[in-house]
């Protein structure tokens, strides 16, 4: 027996929020993960060598500080940081287009994501991409600007006590504003609208679901952690260990930590890491989708007008059947 549709546009209460989550995700975890591994494994495995470069060069700067005088181990580091960062922000834009992507289509058709494939989905899957950097640019440009004004002021205020309070309150009130902020990304890759529709939307509905956005993202937070730490621990284990060889005085220990067996295992565990989050990222990004359907549908009634543009295309549908038999 085929389960119940998750629609997207409804109003839900919070344990009703994180079930129609869970519910979505067991329905088609399959499909998604094979997805993430298409996707997602390659920006991993990047992002592993990266990451274990700059440990790596971080570990030998932190045991011998005249290591960063040399220029190459000094680039090293930096490269590696870049690297990291760079697949990082890739993999982020690759992850929230891909559930949001499906997210839409799931809504849209009536056999949900039943038979979707790779090369059906890319267009969705590059428009998602280009409008998650879209948005995060003007986002970033958006935060940048504002806490440098903040930070201007506050060299110019200088030891005022009264612009400091106010500053604070500003960074306060920023943060407030990034928790209704976030349901732009699903509104601007789901809905056909503008980047500053998005945000608008994101603002109007966000500050009136407050309270439920900062749940879910709280539990949803949680989730990201447990599943985040459970694949990074075996990681962070070796690295640990590679550490106290280093530093130790036996030369058996100091070899065994550099050589390429260890190394190895270090970076599959990198690559094990580094999809766990994306993993992670999975649950995130899907019950913040939820949550928006929660608040278009609670304050602006998108599920009604949803079954208004059903109920009048069948109506023309009927209507044109009619005219084919009346002759």
């Amino acid at each position: 027996m085929q389960r119940k549709k998750i629609e997207l546009y409804r109003t839900r209460s919070f344990s009703e929020k994180l079930s129609a989550t869970f519910d979505y995700l067991s329905e088609n975890g399959r499909l998604l993960f094979k997805f993430l591994l298409y996707l997602i494994l390659p920006v991993s495995i990047v992002q592993a060598l990266g990451m274990n470069t700059f440990m790596e060069y971080s570990l030998k700067g932190a045991i011998n500080e005249d290591v960063y005088s040399q220029t190459g181990e000094l680039f090293s580091l930096i490269a590696g940081y870049s690297v990291f960062m760079l697949m990082a922000c890739i993999g982020s834009l690759v992850c929230s287009s891909l559930v949001y992507g499906l997210m839409r289509l799931y809504n849209e058709r009536a056999e949900r994501l039943e038979g979707l494939t790779l090369g059906s989905f890319r267009p969705y899957l590059l428009r998602g991409m280009k409008r998650s950097f879209i948005l995060g640019l003007v986002v970033t440009v958006l935060i940048s600007v504002f806490v440098l004004v903040l930070v201007l002021l506050s060299v110019a205020a200088g030891s005022d006590s009264g612009i400091a309070a106010v500053l604070v309150l500003c960074f306060i009130a920023l943060i407030v504003c990034l928790i209704p902020l976030s349901l732009s990304l699903p509104a601007y890759i789901v809905e056909d609208i503008t980047v500053m529709q998005a945000m608008s939307k994101a603002f109007r509905l966000g500050f009136k679901t407050w309270g439920g956005i900062f749940a879910v993202i709280l539990v949803m937070y949680i989730v990201v952690s447990v599943i985040s730490g459970a694949s990074a621990m075996p990681w962070y284990i070796m690295m640990i260990a590679r550490s106290v060889f280093l530093v130790s005085d036996t030369a058996d220990s100091a070899g065994f930590a550099a050589s390429p067996v260890y190394t190895i295992i270090m970076y599959l565990l990198a690559v094990v890491q580094a999809f766990g989050m994306y993993v992670g990222y999975v649950f995130m990004y899907t019950g913040i989708g939820i949550q928006y359907g929660h608040a278009a549908d609670k304050i602006d009634g998108m599920s009604v007008e949803r079954d208004v543009d059903n109920f009048e295309r069948l109506s023309d549908n009927n209507i044109d059947d009619s005219e084919h038999f009346k002759y």
